[in-house]
């Protein structure tokens, strides 16, 4: 098991160990968030007709004709085959086909009528306001890549094409075991020498946020029999397991042996980073086992910084460890070298300010902080305008 690595080692290490779950098909509405396992093919031409663009008048266009004659009109969804001659005019809305001859359309606001006669001003070209069939995509025609996250735009393309059903990649499920003797649940009366439940209440708000499954379970005591057992049973059920406290060196954390005797083979344990220090990552199984320390900030860092990444790339997102933005500090920033600092951060009108409160027992800052910033292990100064690597929480 490797010990003190840096924090790009174990960014590293948790890339290589983890791979995008298989795929499942679900109904269009619910994709939302989800990656598209497979490119998606336009199953038609779209438009799948020549339609209009405009609520005007459809013709064959003559330069220099005064006059056309109007035969007819055409709705949205009139789907009767009709025909235009020279000379001759419909009536059209839009979106409605166009006619058979047809090779303009002249938008309303151009037009006078007298009887039957349809008169026309502007600069008229032909083919204006037609839009042909095939010109957004064509039958056969990727429109989608594997890989691509679906917006509600995405939703928009291709409900138009009449899908209705996508292959995206499974999301990961997760258990949460909270750990500790210590741990109240907030809204009860808080014993002596006891604080509240925070890591639980946050890494379910924080996950299902981004849509993920998750079960928060505990506080489980610091005991080892019934700690053993909870983790067996919530490595039973789930992608993803995470422990929360227990992972020090203390007399009573039992976590890492305990996932010892479930089989868990370690990635690491330890990393040369402030706050969360102690976090320790492996494997059991298919299964993938964060234990993270108990102290509720360092458990904030290293679910953004590794365990958000890791279910990431497993529901099929691409470049799950990189940055969300780089952006210059508003200030100067000073630290000791050797650890990597992870720091609370507001980010506002471009530039990274830090707040005060940057101890690790500290939680007044993220009633504010909207990301984390990273100052590099071996940086001593950072300068106001240095341009650090933000992650959004």
């Amino acid at each position: 098991m490797k010990q003190f690595l840096s924090v790009s080692e174990a960014k590293a290490i948790l890339d290589r160990e983890t791979a995008a779950l298989p795929m499942e098909e679900i109904p269009l509405e619910e994709a939302v968030g989800r990656v598209a396992a497979v490119d998606v093919h336009a199953p038609l031409d779209m438009p799948s007709f020549d339609n209009s663009a405009m609520d005007g008048y459809a013709l064959i266009w003559e330069p220099g004709r005064e006059s056309y004659t109007l035969v007819g009109e055409i709705a949205a969804g009139d789907g009767r085959a009709q025909q235009l001659v020279q000379g001759q005019a419909m009536r059209i809305f839009t979106g409605a086909p166009v006619p058979l001859g047809a090779d303009t359309v002249v938008q309303q606001e151009w037009s006078s009528k007298e009887g039957n006669q349809v008169h026309f001003e502007g600069n008229v070209n032909r083919g204006m306001h037609i839009r042909r069939r095939g010109t957004q995509c064509r039958q056969g025609e990727s429109i989608l890549k594997a890989g691509t996250p679906i917006t509600p735009g995405a939703i928009a393309l291709l409900s138009s094409v009449g899908i209705n059903r996508i292959f995206v990649q499974r999301r990961p499920q997760v258990q949460v075991l909270v750990t500790g003797n210590e741990i109240a649940a907030p809204g009860s009366e808080l014993p002596p020498g006891a604080v509240y439940n925070t890591n639980g209440p946050f890494l379910g708000a924080y996950l299902k946020q981004s849509g993920f499954p998750v079960q928060v379970n505990g506080p489980v005591p610091d005991e080892p029999e019934t700690l053993k057992k909870a983790i067996q049973d919530a490595l039973s059920d789930c992608d993803v397991l995470i422990l929360t406290g227990g992972i020090s060196v203390g007399e009573y954390d039992f976590v890492q042996p305990m996932l010892l005797e479930a089989g868990a083979q370690p990635f690491f344990y330890k990393l040369k980073q402030k706050p969360g220090k102690p976090i320790w990552a492996g494997r059991t199984g298919k299964t993938l086992v964060f234990a993270l320390p108990g102290n509720p900030a360092s458990v904030i860092t290293c679910a953004n910084q590794y365990v958000m990444p890791v279910l990431k790339k497993m529901a099929g997102f691409p470049d799950v460890f990189e940055p969300d933005a780089r952006l210059p500090l508003r200030q100067d920033y000073h630290k000791k070298a050797g650890l990597t600092q992870i720091l609370k951060v507001q980010v506002a009108e471009g530039q990274v300010e830090v707040p005060g409160g940057q101890e690790s027992f500290n939680l007044l800052p993220f009633a504010v902080a909207n990301a984390l910033a990273v100052i590099p292990e071996n940086t001593e100064l950072a300068l106001a305008g240095t341009t650090v690597d933000v992650f959004y929480l």
